[in-house]
């Protein structure tokens, strides 16, 4: 289904969330939109799994990717317990 105006959007990369405007472009959050969507209990809960599945899934690219070595694991586990 294509974004309509008003929804939200989690970068891939970064985790960082935009709104879609009239245009389908994308904006940051003003303080009023940002305070309702930290009010929203499950739509907190929902980025906040969003964000630490793209997290986890960078820290793995990165890691195959780069063909880091095992004496670079110990990154995998900061990567897998860090918040988003």
């Amino acid at each position: 289904m294509p974004p309509s105006p008003g929804n939200l959007s989690i970068c891939m990369y970064c985790g960082v969330l935009r709104i879609y405007v009239e245009d389908l472009s994308l904006r940051e959050l003003t303080r009023a939109e940002l305070d309702e969507v930290m009010r929203d209990r499950e739509l907190m809960a929902a980025i906040t799994r969003a964000r630490h599945g793209i997290h986890a899934a960078n820290c793995e690219s990165l890691i195959v990717s780069h063909g880091i070595a095992n004496e670079l694991m110990g990154i995998v586990g900061i990567c897998a317990s860090s918040p988003a």
